[in-house]
């Protein structure tokens, strides 16, 4: 990007005027000589800019190469670019722009075939010159080939930096010989004394050399700007090189600065930097120069310079040269965060920290300021010593010195907490819990609690918990825990109802479930082998009902009851004698009668029913409808209704 760097007065790239103003006579040509001395704001400060990817082309007639948008420009192109990476097989060095600005951009040529091209070209318009005025034209260049890319080397850059007239005559020019392949940035330049006024000033950089193998370069910070004597500059006190710290708040004065220049330099304008823009001082036009005093003075960095020229032409900017700039830094007092009032329980670590600052200096109660030092402190343990005012400031790295701070430690004695013993609930029940020995509670998990932040809160919990209890007292704290059992309720399980048959025996698999079971008991107790077991064996001759008993030694006792049923044993003759003597009329069918469900039938060879009968209270006697029936075979079904046999 260009720089038009003349102060007040902005030029464009290229400017022509009808009339010719200056006559230009001195020239010097030597080979990279650097010119010595001061300069002044640039007539054209070239960096090219900078940013991300590739930089725009120069405006039309700036270079005679064509502008390429890659980053390795072929033979007779260029880029602009901001770092130069493997470039046509990694023959070009890696490089960043010559001053290392983040992405500066810089302009990187592939040079042609031909001699006599023109790199880069600039007007100056003839108004920005004075008379018996010396000026430097300078550009950096570095060779971006390496030395292996080429057999024997390769071409070298060789350059023409050139001054001459709008009319073509030549007021200075320099040969940079042939660069170095080292792939660092050196800085060429040419300069020249102006006589009379007469003409535009044209300044080219020129390739000198074929292309080939080689010849391939990187133009930067292409400068144009007045030149004048060397400027020495000082205040008037001794050491301070220039430069001048003081701390936000010190005590203010004024400073001397005094300009020595070689004879000749008569003429003097001194000036001071506001809001990133030099402005002249009014009325300052002497040797040496006089600052405002420093008191009340913000932070912040002041800079004076001085510009100089021959007779008569102060009044000209671009004319000026200038003096390295004086400066007065005067730097913040530390911004200082102290600790908070505190509170920390005897015995434990008090730890104190304070930010803001490069060093800190701490006062403890009854004791010294500490050398400057860390930002935190321990102490450890903490004692009763320790209970008071503390003290602390900041130093900054420039040696400033904050406010100093005070804060309150206070020391507190340890709590000794207690808390009720664990204790056993049944389910569904309560407990009342109790913490002495501090200020405040806190209880968790809060599950089943009536309240978490009280001494007595009383837990109601679903399930067995350890509640922990934090008692403090501000700094200080102790933690105890209690456990509350939840026991659940005894529950008796009896078997379903059993069914045997006379004679024979069955187990009454019981089960229980409850926290605490001290006792079990079956009553009745008749017809079992142990009534005190939990699975007795039953032998009952009839129908029974048992009723299980569960005790807790908590929570209460629980009953489950389970029946019995005996069926009697069926014994089916297969005969009688229904004649009427008094014996063996019926057909009785021993026990059939305790089956009241019971269905009976009976019937004749020819498969007729001739009896039926639902329960058994009254046997069959041979009748068939009030007639006897006669003797012979008959056949019968018995179904007991309860999945059994006869």
């Amino acid at each position: 990007m260009v720089h038009l760097a003349v102060p007040y007065k902005p030029l464009m790239r290229f400017l022509y005027l009808p009339c010719l103003l200056l006559l230009f006579v001195f020239a010097t040509t030597t080979a990279n000589a650097q010119c010595s001395g001061s300069f002044g704001d640039p007539i054209l400060y070239e960096d090219f800019g900078s940013g991300t990817g590739l930089g725009p082309p120069l405006p039309a007639g700036v270079t005679d190469y064509n502008f390429t948008g890659v980053p390795c420009p072929n033979d007779g192109d260029y880029s602009i670019v901001n770092y130069i990476g493997d470039c046509h097989g990694n023959s070009w060095h890696n490089i960043r722009d010559a001053s290392n600005k983040p992405n500066g951009y810089f302009m990187l040529v592939n040079a042609k075939q031909l001699a006599g091209q023109v790199f880069y070209t600039y007007t100056a318009d003839a108004s920005n010159f004075c008379a018996n005025t010396d000026y430097e034209f300078s550009a950096m260049i570095v060779n971006v080939m390496r030395t292996s890319a080429c057999v024997n080397g390769g071409t070298r850059p060789n350059l023409t930096l050139t001054i001459e007239t709008a009319t073509g005559d030549n007021l200075g020019s320099i040969s940079t010989l042939d660069i170095p392949p080292d792939g660092l940035w050196k800085k060429y330049n040419v300069c020249f004394t102006t006589t009379n006024v007469t003409s535009n000033i044209i300044v080219k950089i020129v390739n000198n050399v074929a292309g080939g193998c080689g010849n391939d370069l990187a133009l930067d910070d292409i400068t144009f700007s007045a030149r004048g004597p060397v400027i020495t500059t000082d205040y008037d006190i001794p050491g301070t090189g220039g430069n001048i710290n003081l701390c936000e708040g010190s005590t203010g004065q004024s400073y001397t600065i005094t300009a020595d220049v070689a004879a000749g330099y008569r003429n003097f304008q001194w000036q001071r930097l506001n809001n990133g823009a030099w402005e002249d001082i009014i009325g300052e036009t002497n040797s040496s120069y006089t600052t405002p005093s420093t008191t009340g003075l913000a932070a912040g960095v002041y800079q004076y310079r001085v510009a100089v020229v021959k007779d008569g032409n102060i009044g000209s900017l671009t004319c000026r040269t200038f003096s390295t700039p004086n400066t007065i830094t005067i730097n913040p007092k530390p911004v200082l965060i102290a600790p908070a009032d505190q509170s920390v329980c005897t015995g434990s670590t008090l730890q104190l920290t304070a930010t803001g600052g490069n060093t800190y200096v701490w006062r403890r109660p009854n004791m010294p300021a500490s050398p400057p030092g860390s930002g935190s402190i321990s102490i450890n343990p903490a004692t009763n010593a320790d209970d008071g005012i503390y003290e602390v400031y900041a130093i900054s790295d420039k040696g400033c010195i904050s406010d100093t701070k005070q804060f309150r430690v206070t020391v507190i004695p340890p709590v000794t907490a207690t808390v009720s013993q664990s204790t056993d609930v049944c389910a569904g029940q309560s407990a009342s819990l109790e913490a002495t020995g501090g200020l405040y509670y806190q209880w968790f998990p809060a599950a089943g609690l009536s309240q978490t932040d009280i001494a007595n809160p009383v837990a109601t919990p679903s399930q067995t918990t350890t509640y922990t209890v934090r008692v403090s007292n501000d700094a200080c704290f102790e933690e105890k825990t209690v456990t509350v059992n939840v026991l659940q309720y005894p529950l008796a399980i009896a078997p379903e109802k059993k069914v045997i048959f006379e004679g024979q025996s069955v187990v009454l698999n019981a089960t229980t479930r409850g926290d605490n079971i001290v006792e079990t008991s079956w009553s009745p107790a008749t017809f079992l082998d142990d009534p005190l077991l939990l699975t007795p064996v039953a032998t009952p001759p009839y129908d029974m009902t048992y009723t299980l008993t569960v005790r807790s030694a908590s929570c209460g006792e629980s009953v489950s009851s389970v029946s019995v049923r005996v069926y009697r044993k069926v014994t089916v003759p297969n005969t009688f004698t229904p004649n009427g003597d008094g014996f063996n009329d019926v057909w009785n069918i021993n026990q059939l009668y305790t089956y009241a469900e019971s269905i009976t039938t009976v019937f004749n060879r020819s498969g007729q029913q001739v009896f039926h009968s639902e329960g058994y209270n009254n046997p069959w006697n041979g009748t068939l409808n009030g007639q006897q029936l006669p003797a012979g075979t008959y056949y019968y079904t018995i179904d007991l209704k309860n999945g059994t046999k006869p």
